[in-house]
């Protein structure tokens, strides 16, 4: 299995959907990790009314279940987008203490709204499961990418070159998305009653886990900046933003492959342990330096990128499809619940934490092993051997020419190198391992149904003609 992902699974217009909502989430990512502290801060204002964005995205969820999501998708896309994007520029450019908490309350709404549209238009990533961590954690550099441009604009202090910025971002993504519209199908949507949700006992592992990842994500980042606070430390908080998201960009390639390897459930526990000896390993200075802290933040960027991003692409992959949008307002709704309970806690405990960071790790371990228990209680969606090596129901004809024409194994989807198996009869090419596997399972090509070991049985299926394999025509 390769680190990057098979690329050209998608067309030019996909690719467009792809890139305008990976633009959305690197702003939401963004507002988060600091616009909204840089805003507070400059308001003279404590970073706890942070809580008015947290406690609007549950609210932007209900109101979009309940009004914006029955009227037309790219009506509510626009309307969403060009809500938070405002609420942005309004929150840098009016610069008093009264419209703080309303701009953040009005920030977190639209969040609210627009995020469920996101994962709607971005279901389709997910259908191969065989590569949508790869493919998920290749979108989190793109968001990356986003945050420290918007990060490094924001050490520059120029708020018309910020603004500039913004509205360049809000073309850019409307543009892209009208442009991939015109051939990308949105898969139609099904509503979901959020009394009924909530009363199917089915749904409370996945009501848990989004409530936890979201209180561990905010509860350690929040409470590092009271730390930083506290140890009075230089460190410029946009500088270790752009540390921070470096080190996710270069860790999501590393991440998607564990995450199609070991499994999304496992990996997410990885990252969470991760985080929690970040601390752990915090607690062990009584002098914190500056030099340090970089480091920390290196660690606890690994952590966040398994835990968060994979958390994320198990809470779109545990349900159907046709549900996509919904549920994803509905998890981001338990989400926020969770980050506005962590930045609760985090002030409650500020003086123990403050005194001696261990306490933190100790509650953030008590945490994991919570998460834990909930985590397995959700489907793995990583498919087995047997499923992976599987022959799909809607292999095309122009899919069996594209891999034959960029020499792509038509099963991994990776690049054959000089070592690889071409089928005597339709010309099909498989890398050595995907022949290997398949020769010890149904023993047969996908496309022709040749076997490729006639010593060993073969569980033919139907065989379909390359020419007619999209009519489902047998062979003669």
């Amino acid at each position: 299995m390769e680190i990057f992902p098979p690329l050209n699974k998608f067309t030019p217009k996909q690719w467009a959907i792809m890139l305008s909502n990976i633009t959305i989430i690197g702003l939401i990512f963004s507002l988060h990790f600091f616009l909204e502290f840089t805003i507070i801060r400059k308001a003279g204002l404590s970073d706890f009314y942070i809580l008015f964005h947290l406690l609007g995205l549950p609210l932007g969820a209900i109101f979009a279940i309940k009004i914006f999501y029955r009227m037309r998708h790219l009506l509510v896309y626009t309307i969403s987008m060009s809500s938070m994007i405002f609420f942005f520029i309004a929150l840098y450019l009016i610069n008093q203490k009264w419209f703080v908490p309303v701009g953040l309350l009005g920030a977190g709404i639209s969040i609210g709204v627009i995020l469920g549209v996101v994962f709607e238009q971005l279901a389709f990533i997910t259908k191969d499961t065989r590569f949508a961590g790869r493919l998920f954690s290749f979108g989190i550099v793109g968001t990356s990418l986003i945050v420290i441009i918007l990060a490094f604009l924001d050490l520059l202090g120029n708020v018309w070159m910020m603004v500039g910025f913004l509205i360049l971002i809000f073309t850019f993504t409307l543009g892209f998305t009208l442009y991939g519209r015109t051939e990308h199908k949105i898969i139609a949507q099904k509503s979901v009653n959020i009394i009924s949700f909530l009363k199917n006992s089915k749904n409370l592992a996945l009501i848990a886990f989004s409530f936890f990842l979201g209180f561990f994500f905010t509860n350690t980042y929040y409470a590092t900046l009271l730390i930083l606070e506290q140890n009075n430390l230089k460190t410029d908080l946009n500088l270790i933003v752009i540390l921070l998201f470096f080190c996710v960009a270069i860790i999501s390639f590393f991440c998607g492959f564990i995450a199609d390897t070991l499994g999304r459930r496992l990996t997410v526990l990885l990252g969470l342990i991760i985080e929690a000896l970040a601390f752990l390993l915090f607690s062990l200075f009584d002098n914190i330096i500056d030099s340090f802290i970089y480091i920390f933040i290196i660690i606890v960027g690994i952590g966040f990128t398994m835990s968060f991003s994979m958390g994320l692409l198990l809470g779109l992959e545990t349900v159907p499809r046709r549900y996509v949008r919904d549920h994803a307002a509905l998890f981001m709704m338990f989400a926020g619940l969770g980050e506005s309970s962590g930045v609760i806690l985090a002030e409650i405990l500020k003086p123990i934490i403050l005194d001696d960071p261990a306490y933190l790790t100790m509650i953030l371990i008590f945490i994991f092993f919570t998460a834990s228990f909930i985590i397995f209680q959700l489907r793995e969606t990583l498919p087995s051997r047997a499923e992976i090596y599987k022959r799909p129901d809607n292999l095309s004809a122009e899919e069996i020419e594209l891999c034959k024409e960029n020499k792509i194994c038509i099963v991994c989807k990776n690049k054959v190198s000089r070592v690889l198996y071409l089928c005597p009869q339709c010309e099909s090419l498989y890398c050595t391992k995907c022949a290997e596997a398949l020769s010890n399972l149904d023993n047969c090509c996908w496309v022709c149904e040749i076997p490729f070991d006639d010593s060993k049985p073969s569980k033919s299926q139907d065989p379909y003609s390359v020419e007619d394999i999209g009519k489902k025509s047998k062979i003669s």
